[in-house]
């Protein structure tokens, strides 16, 4: 049964991180499907034991513990990249990475050791299971040093991540729908990690196998059946991360938010590129797909063309395409073009958009646009010179 649960569990994280990053970038989606991943590769090394096929890949050995100590950041910054608009971890950060040094340093020496020697301890693992979980080797070997490290550093994220919780979660508005599945999304993630978090405490006081199987077995249903499910009912978080945010109603209005001084450097250097690159005249482009070449979320990109242009993002994106249009007639290149084919050419993708769009910017249609345009040059060509 553990084989079955384990390898269904493992298959399943790994379609789930398939489908998270098959149309997301943000970096959101990527720590999401990286926690995932932890959770996979640990149903994988369970399966690989229970089923005895441990031993054609004897160089995952001890690799779990290393990978477990990488899902409390993960989560830890997944969290605060949905509460904030944080995008990027910081060099100050690195420290969160310490535990993990500290056990790949101290297993070298097996991570290093050839195959035959690996096998070995295999063996002498399947001989005593209660060994499995109090195996300690290599330069810092004693004993149950790492239950203890692993103890103290989920103690210390559950209590990072109620930290953020008790911060960000008064200034966010319920009135927002998204915020709400949200919210309820970071409190089920954050409990069922508390509670695996706990289950491994006292795993590391009282090691008994009954309490080792009770809590393998908690693990793949908790994480792999309640978060990998769960996912497929919340398509947002699913297939766009990117939306998976916490959104304040007034700022998604665009009326308060503002940049900081490093994001609005970032973005008006970025804009610069993408104007002179044209970038407007892409099909169909979205708020979050320019966001996210940026790098900053959606709102900020938002707040910052409504506060600096005075425009909506489809309106930034719509005056641009107009004045590459009219550039273009003043100087005779549509000529041959119909009014559909010169409105493709600038994004649009029906002729009534872009003939809304043309009025609206330009007091008139294409058409008497160019004529007016025609009559003002002839009068100035005929205008005679005055002594």
């Amino acid at each position: 049964m553990n084989v079955l649960f384990s390898f269904t569990a493992f298959v399943l994280g790994v379609l789930l991180i398939i489908i998270i990053l098959y149309n997301n970038r943000q970096p959101t989606a990527k720590l999401l499907a990286f926690f995932i991943f932890t959770i996979a590769y640990n149903s994988l090394l369970n399966f690989l034991w229970a089923s005895d096929t441990i031993r054609f890949v004897p160089f995952l050995l001890s690799t779990g513990p290393l990978v477990a100590y990488l899902r409390a950041p993960c989560l830890f910054f997944y969290v605060l990249f949905l509460f904030n608009d944080k995008q990027k971890i910081q060099f100050r950060d690195a420290w969160q990475l310490i535990p993990a040094s500290i056990y790949i340093i101290s297993y070298l020496p097996l991570f290093f050791s050839d195959t035959s020697y690996k096998l070995n301890v295999i063996d002498e693992l399947y001989q005593n299971n209660k060994q499995m979980l109090l195996y300690v080797e290599g330069w810092v070997s004693l004993s149950r040093v790492h239950i203890i490290l692993k103890s103290i550093v989920t103690v210390l994220y559950i209590i990072l991540l109620f930290r953020l919780w008790k911060k960000y979660r008064p200034s966010i508005s319920d009135e927002v729908s998204n915020n709400n599945q949200v919210l309820n999304w970071i409190k089920v993630i954050v409990a069922i990690y508390s509670i695996n978090g706990s289950l491994g405490v006292l795993i590391g006081i009282y090691p008994s196998t009954i309490l080792i199987w009770v809590a393998a077995v908690w693990h793949t249903l908790s994480y792999c059946g309640v978060i990998c499910v769960g996912l497929f009912f919340l398509p947002n978080i699913l297939y766009g991360t990117s939306k998976a945010s916490i959104v304040d109603p007034v700022v998604d209005r665009l009326k308060t938010a503002t940049p900081s001084e490093e994001n609005a450097n970032l973005i008006k250097n970025r804009l610069t590129e993408f104007l002179e690159k044209k970038g407007f005249l892409q099909k169909q482009i979205k708020l979050a797909d320019l966001a996210n070449q940026i790098g900053v979320q959606p709102y900020i990109l938002s707040a910052y063309i409504n506060q600096v242009y005075q425009l909506r993002f489809n309106d930034f994106i719509n005056f641009y395409r107009i004045q590459f249009v009219a550039e273009g007639l003043v100087k005779g290149e549509w000529g041959q073009l119909t009014l559909e084919a010169v409105g493709e050419k600038a994004g649009f993708t029906n002729r009534t958009t872009f003939l809304n769009a043309f009025k609206k910017y330009k007091g008139t249609t294409p058409t008497l646009f160019l004529h007016q345009h025609r009559f003002i040059k002839n009068q100035r060509d005929h205008k005679p010179d005055q002594e």
